[in-house]
């Protein structure tokens, strides 16, 4: 799929996602779509492509493309 939308977390960022992910009271879809945030990290060098990242984290890969424009949207607009 079309990779549009650029995820570049903060250290702050993706220490908070990490803390989130390993926490004992976090649901599986929360845990899932932390593990797409910090593999879809552009911050941390090359990316796997989204197909690649949705089968690692046991989701579609429009997911992995909505997951982006839905963070993109909620910090900048």
């Amino acid at each position: 799929m079309y990779k549009k939308y650029e995820i570049r977390l903060e250290p702050k960022e993706r220490e908070r996602i990490e803390q989130v992910l390993h926490a004992d009271s976090t649901s599986p879809g929360i845990r899932r779509r932390c593990l797409v945030l910090l593999l879809s990290d552009e911050n941390q060098g090359a990316i796997p492509k989204q197909t690649e990242i949705a089968s690692r984290c046991g989701v579609s890969h429009v997911t992995v493309f909505y997951m982006g424009k839905r963070l993109l949207y909620t910090w900048v607009g």
